[in-house]
C-alpha cells in the first residue's frame, strides 16, 4: 500500500496459495492493481464481488491450475477505472460473460487474453469500450464468427483473434478501423475471399490471414497498404492468381504465400520498390 491509500496485490512467485479467491477481496476499496501468477493450487472462479473495487486499473491472472477458471465477472468490466485485463496461460478453463451493464465506461484500453481454454464465442459488448486499443485473444477455443461491432472499435492498434475455432467470412466493418496496425486471423478457419476493405487500412503493418479456408485473387486494393510491413497468406484453400497488389508495397519486409494456388511470376518492382530486404517464401 503506498503513501496515499492505494493498494496493489501482487503473488507474482510461486509460494502454494491454494483455496478460492475470497469474495471479501472486492471490500478493498483502495486497490488499483490485482497480479497473481503461478498460484496453481487456487480453484474456483473470479469472485464478482471483484467489481466493487471502484479504484481498480488493472487485472492479470496468469500460470493458474486446473481447477482455476469460470465465467469471468460481468462486474469486472464495468469497474468505472479498470485499463488493462489479463489472462495468459492458465490451465483451467474461462468464458466471456454474455452481457454487462452498460454504463458508459469507455477507460478500456487492452484485454489479452492468451492461452487460457477460453471457450464461447467472442463478446459483442466490447463496442462499450470504444477506447480499447489492444485486443488479445490469441490461442483458445473460441467459435462463431467476428461481430459486425468490433468495427465500431475506432481505436483499436491490435486485434489479435490467432489460433482459435473462429468461421465465416470477415465483416466488411472492420474496414473502419482506421488505426489499427496489425490484424491477426490466422489458424481459424475462415471463409470467403481476401477482404477487399484491407485496402482501407492504411496504418496496417501486419496482417496474418494463414491457415484459414480462403479463397479467390489478391483484392488490388491491397495494393495501397504503403505501411504493410509483414502479410502471412499462407496455407489457405485456394487463393490463385497474380501476386500483383503487392509491388508497389515499398516496406514489406515479409511475404509468405506458400501452399496456395498462385499462378503468376514474381513481379520485379515487389524488389525494387522496396525499401529494405524483403523475405519472401513462395513455396
Amino acid at each position: 500500500e503506498d503513501g496515499i491509500g492505494k493498494m496493489h496485490l501482487n503473488f507474482r512467485i510461486t509460494n502454494n496459495l491454494t483455496g478460492t479467491i475470497p469474495p471479501e477481496v472486492g471490500h478493498i476499496q483502495g486497490m488499483t492493481n490485482f497480479v497473481m501468477e503461478h498460484q496453481t493450487g487456487l480453484y474456483g472462479s473470479i469472485p464478482s464481488t471483484i467489481g466493487n473495487m471502484g479504484n481498480l486499473s488493472s487485472f492479470s491472472i496468469s500460470f493458474a491450475g486446473p481447477e482455476f477458471g469460470g465465467v469471468i465477472p460481468s462486474s469486472l468490466f464495468t469497474i468505472p477505472t479498470i485499463e488493462w485485463l489479463s489472462f495468459q496461460f492458465n490451465e483451467g478453463t474461462f468464458s466471456f460473460p454474455p452481457s454487462i451493464e452498460s454504463k458508459g465506461n469507455n477507460g478500456l484500453l487492452g484485454i489479452m487474453c492468451q492461452s487460457s481454454g477460453f471457450y464461447g464465442t467472442l463478446p459483442s459488448f466490447l463496442l462499450e469500450f470504444t477506447s480499447i486499443k489492444n485486443l488479445i485473444v490469441e490461442d483458445n477455443s473460441l467459435e462463431g464468427t467476428v461481430p459486425d461491432s468490433f468495427g465500431t472499435l475506432a481505436s483499436l492498434e491490435l486485434l489479435n483473434l490467432r489460433n482459435n475455432e473462429l468461421t465465416g467470412t470477415l465483416p466488411q466493418t472492420l474496414g473502419r478501423l482506421s488505426k489499427v496496425k496489425a490484424i491477426v486471423f490466422g489458424n481459424n478457419k475462415f471463409i470467403g475471399t481476401l477482404p477487399t476493405w484491407a485496402g482501407n487500412l492504411t496504418k496496417l503493418q501486419l496482417l496474418d490471414l494463414s491457415y484459414n479456408e480462403f479463397t479467390g485473387g489478391i483484392p488490388t486494393s491491397f495494393s495501397r497498404l504503403q505501411s504493410l510491413e509483414k502479410i502471412s497468406l499462407q496455407h489457405n484453400a485456394d487463393l490463385h492468381g497474380p501476386i500483383s497488389a503487392f509491388e508497389s508495397l515499398g516496406s514489406l519486409s515479409a511475404l509468405l504465400l506458400y501452399n496456395n494456388n498462385f499462378s503468376s511470376t514474381i513481379p520485379e518492382a515487389l524488389f525494387s520498390n522496396s525499401t529494405g530486404q524483403i523475405f519472401a517464401d513462395f513455396g
